[in-house]
């Protein structure tokens, strides 16, 4: 997806620079239109792929477990600075 424009850009300048003599001017803005045309390809294929695939609302579940998380590692840190062993 991003390797393919790339060497098809740096090729195609690369060819216009030695048949014109331009070197390396053809070939360092053809590798900019292969980025940018690589960029948007990917961004194409991310937008698909979120498109297809959400975010699902968070459980309550994992929202309860995250609290227990939290509640613990302050517990813990609280411990800590009271000088408490564990």
């Amino acid at each position: 997806m991003v390797g393919v424009p790339l060497l098809a850009a740096a090729w195609i300048g690369d060819t216009l620079d030695r048949n014109l003599g331009t070197t390396p001017t053809l070939g360092l803005i053809s590798i900019l239109a292969g980025l940018v045309v690589a960029g948007l390809g990917t961004f194409l294929v991310l937008r698909r792929y979120l498109a297809a695939n959400p975010d699902r609302p968070v459980s309550e579940s994992a929202r309860s477990a995250g609290r227990a998380w939290e509640r613990e590692i302050q517990d813990r840190e609280r411990k800590r600075d009271a000088g408490e062993d564990e």
